[in-house]
């Protein structure tokens, strides 16, 4: 079988995933004009092929931004034979698959997960959904639908959902290993296979370890330089404006541009009309009226030849250098590409205001602009869906303790299995808590029973009472899996083991965890507001819940957020930036001569309506190979701490290479918002107010690092005392004692010697 994919963005504000199309290997002739396609494309790059599957292989592939098309063919499956899929099924590419002949299947065959059979000629695939997986019957539904045959092939699509760090996580997926492990009984020889269009590398860490998958991810193109691409930044204040700036663009900037090259007038057609990107997310459409399409990028060619293309971006939700390669995708094989960034940016007095609180995070709330806009910004907008997506730690804080009421009020009257009722429009959150408690130990494991009227939740190896030190060790293990801060095992300056041992120890009270312990507050008042049944039998269990709950709700959630904010900001300074618009592009993966213009873009010229269809420089700019592995030897790998000697050596050998340095660093900063290296050299290369909130995101960084190290060292010497409680409190990020500026932190440091990790 052989299996096509492609990004299914048509708008950077959708959660990246991923197209498929099914065919059978065997039909070559209808493969022709495919492969044509294929190697042209792959002409100016790397030539794209097609990879072989073969039986037993276990690989991961995560694809790079604006990859265009992947192909991989599975192992010819014989007639008992099928192969699984496990992915929404909303993901399946249907349309205009005449090949296919499907056969849908909704539980009336006796079984109790959700699955579609698709038939391409005579190989069979099994399209399963992930939440079918805590099923309790699942195995014998899986056998019966198979009819005791053991597949041939697992593919796992969406695969960023089995990690924290996917921002989509599904804790169904985590059941994903142990469906191999079932598989593999059957066939030994089964081929494994993960794709995912998420990126990074966290996400790609999880999913080889949890899988235990081989990396074949391709490459990110490192030829991103296009001679005939031009590029044009244009900011507006106001939705008003911005629609007046796009029409503008379309019906006098543009045209003018073709005509110089050419080109007669395109027709009215030929352009989209005007919708707000962000209106389907945030239901800004009219009243009565559907949300219109989102055309966040539109792309039209131009002239008898198709070569001339106008590509317009017109929301900011994506990465600088997502809209690198998206251009460099759409210029490839010598296309002459104009690119056009639209984005309505924060007024001076929101800049001021976040200047003046060191932030990237705007005040506004609620869709309400802070300072009498009559509309958000785009900046703003973006803020809401970052909010939206990341919604608030107490009220998973509250569904989690309100699922543990339930279970000892439930399991103090009944016999084991406890159960739990299947809510109706619960939208998976009891499934998320009881998940949550699994990863504390609090249960062992649980799964859906759908034979029982109403369907149930059944819950093995729940624990009534639980010690500080058990909760303890989940904590630590869940802390150091998810560690982004590269700190090595804490040696000095930890505290000494107590006196006393934490068997002997009482566990605190509420006056202990104290008033400025989140965790703490929430607890209270949760209980005041609908009192928790069982708390007055079992106070010591939702306190060692609520403490040791805190830091896994955190964690993970507050670093993605981090991580959103700094590309929103990048992208942001991008637009707002006076340099080269290809050099501050292409500075994001590799280093550019410091004299290196491409003559074409709106900082080379600055005139909008004047020649920006003009010839780009004739070849790549040329990268300093000294500094450039310098940056992937020690700025960029994993293994390589920071330390003073190394800073040094980089601050002293490339301080004139500051453009370079800083737009490497921020792009690390998108998917590594602790690393010391890249924050330590964003305060030596940068001033002003930039200075000052990187001085302030390594505060923070170095915080977070000690916090974290002195809960891991606590969780080994004193997992059930008042200093571990200090320190969750500390590492939750809740106020109750972190933000002490590290030494030797002043204004004018460079350099912070109290951070390295095994000195912390």
């Amino acid at each position: 079988m052989l299996i096509h994919i492609q990004h299914a963005i048509q708008n950077e504000l959708a959660p990246d995933r991923l197209l498929f199309r099914f065919e059978a290997a065997a039909a070559h002739d209808r493969l022709g004009t495919f492969g044509r396609w294929i190697r042209r494309a792959g002409a100016e790059d790397a030539p794209v092929e097609t990879v072989e599957i073969l039986r037993g292989d276990r690989l991961f592939f995560q694809l790079p931004p604006a990859a265009g098309a992947f192909s991989f063919q599975m192992p010819s499956a014989s007639r008992a034979e099928c192969h699984i899929m496990v992915s929404p099924l909303n993901s399946l590419d249907r349309r205009g698959q005449t090949s296919l002949r499907m056969t849908p299947r909704f539980s009336d065959d006796g079984t109790h997960i959700v699955y579609t059979e698709l038939w391409v000629d005579r190989l069979r695939l099994l399209y399963v959904s992930p939440e079918s997986l805590i099923s309790r019957t699942f195995r014998e539904d899986l056998s019966r639908i198979i009819k005791g045959s053991p597949p041939g092939g697992l593919i796992i699509d969406e695969a960023h959902a089995i990690s924290e760090w996917g921002g989509s996580f599904r804790s169904a997926y985590q059941r994903i290993p142990r469906m191999i492990e079932d598989l593999r009984r059957g066939n030994p020889r089964l081929a494994v296979l993960a794709v995912t269009a998420a990126s990074g590398k966290w996400i790609g860490r999880d999913v080889r370890a949890m899988l235990d998958l081989e990396d074949r991810s391709p490459p990110l193109r490192r030829n991103v330089y296009r001679e005939r691409v031009s590029h044009q930044a244009a900011v507006v204040r106001s939705p008003e404006e911005k629609e007046a700036a796009y029409e503008q663009l379309l019906w006098r900037d543009i045209p003018a541009l073709l005509a110089r090259e050419g080109v007669v007038d395109p027709a009215a057609e030929a352009f989209p009309q005007y919708r707000d990107p962000y209106a389907p997310c945030l239901e800004l459409a009219p009243a009565g009226r559907a949300a219109p399409a989102d055309v966040a990028v539109a792309q039209r060619r131009f002239g008898d030849s198709g070569s001339r293309h106008i590509l317009i971006h017109t929301g900011m939700g994506d990465r600088v250098t997502d809209w690198l390669y998206k251009t460099g995708d759409a210029g490839r094989g010598r296309r002459r590409l104009h690119c056009i960034r639209l984005a309505d940016l924060p007024s001076d007095d929101c800049e001021a205001d976040l200047d003046a609180r060191q932030t990237r995070i705007p005040r506004c709330s609620g869709q309400v602009c802070a300072f009498g806009r009559g509309a958000l910004c785009d900046y703003g907008k973006q803020h809401h869906l970052i909010q939206r997506s990341h919604p608030a730690i107490r009220e998973a804080f509250s569904d989690i303790l309100r699922t543990l009421d339930g279970l000892l009020t439930i399991s103090a009257s009944g016999d084991p299995p406890a159960r739990i009722p299947l809510p109706d429009g619960d939208g998976g959150r009891t499934e998320t808590a009881l998940h949550r408690l699994s990863l504390l130990g609090v249960i062992d494991i649980f799964f859906v029973d759908y034979r029982e009227s109403p369907p149930a939740f059944k819950i093995y190896g729940f624990k009534p009472e639980i010690a500080g030190t058990a909760l303890a060790l989940r904590l630590l293990r869940f802390l150091k899996k998810h560690d982004v801060s590269h700190a090595g095992p804490p040696t000095a300056g930890a505290p000494e083991p107590p006196s006393d041992t934490p068997e002997s120890r009482v566990y605190p009270s509420f006056e202990i965890m104290g008033e400025g312990f989140e965790a703490a507050a929430w607890l209270r008042e949760a209980h005041a507001d609908a009192p928790f049944a069982a708390y007055e039998r079992h106070p010591g269990l939702f306190h060692r819940v609520a403490a040791y709950l805190s830091p896994t709700l955190h964690y993970v959630s507050e670093n993605l957020k981090r991580m959103r904010y700094r590309r929103l900001w990048n992208l942001k300074s991008f637009m707002r930036a006076r340099l080269c618009r290809q050099a501050a592009l292409i500075r994001s993966v590799h280093a550019v001569d410091a004299e290196w213009r491409c003559d074409a873009c709106d900082r080379c010229r600055p005139d909008p309506a004047g020649d920006l269809m003009g010839s780009s420089p004739a070849g790549a700019p040329r990268p300093p190979e000294a500094l450039e592995g310098f940056l992937r030897d020690w700025l960029e790998a994993d293994g390589v701490r920071f330390d003073e000697e190394a800073g040094a050596i980089l601050f002293d050998r490339f301080a004139d290479r500051a453009a370079d340095l800083t737009a490497r660093a921020e792009r690390l900063l998108e998917e590594d918002p602790r690393n010391l290296k890249a924050l330590h050299l964003l305060v030596r290369f940068s001033g002003g107010r930039d200075r000052q909130r990187h001085e302030r995101d390594l505060r923070e960084a170095c915080d977070q690092q000690r916090s974290l190290a002195r809960v891991l060292r606590l969780c080994d010497v004193d997992p059930d005392g008042e200093a571990m409680l200090k320190a969750l409190a500390d590492l939750s990020g809740d106020g109750s004692g972190g933000g002490t500026a590290p030494l030797g932190m002043g204004p004018d440091a460079l350099t912070v010697p109290s951070t390295n990790p095994r000195q912390t």
